[in-house]
């Protein structure tokens, strides 16, 4: 009884510091879906599946792509370098069997 009371007011009071933090905005969820609202989400999507697509073709052995043009939080972390022999740029290269791969800041 008194366990299962206790874990019901732990419950409450842990929805109610969710509800009531005052930081709400960095809750994941909430980024998001405001990503996902102002369609930044979509775009880098769109632009990584366009990646996906060079890399998974065999024929192009160098590649260099242009910055995201978005790079929404929560989604976007981390891009290979303009230098091609960065480890993040070598290990792209080796994963899709590349001679090259580079990072074309604009």
């Amino acid at each position: 009884q008194s366990l299962i009371k206790a874990s019901y007011i732990l419950s409450i009071l842990a929805l109610i510091m969710f509800f009531v933090s005052s930081d709400i905005k960095g809750v994941s969820y909430f980024i998001v879906s405001e990503n996902i609202k102002n369609g930044s989400a979509k775009l880098y999507d769109d632009e990584w599946q366009n990646r996906l697509l060079i890399l998974e073709n065999p024929d192009q052995l160098i590649i260099s792509f242009n910055e995201f043009s978005v790079k929404p939080t929560g989604l976007y972390f981390d891009d290979i370098e303009e230098d091609a022999t960065n480890w993040k740029n070598n290990a792209m290269s080796h994963f899709y069997h590349k001679e090259s791969i580079v990072l074309i800041k604009e």
